[in-house]
């Protein structure tokens, strides 16, 4: 997983899956504020999540 202190944001890559993103899906919680975002290859397999506000979704490395 790396982290972005100023932009407070957090990617988690999937080892082993394609790196080419083809769509993005985000997730809202609560409804109207996104908390995350699902990224996925051309054959729909997850190859990432980025999390929003990661400083106060994920705990301290």
């Amino acid at each position: 997983m790396t982290r972005d202190q100023e932009v407070n944001a957090a990617y988690l890559r999937f080892p082993g899956e394609p790196s080419g993103v083809t769509q993005s899906v985000p997730v809202e919680y609560p409804p109207g504020e996104t908390a995350l975002v699902i990224d996925f290859a051309s054959d729909g397999r997850v190859i990432g999540i980025e999390f929003l506000n990661a400083a106060t979704q994920l705990p301290e490395e």
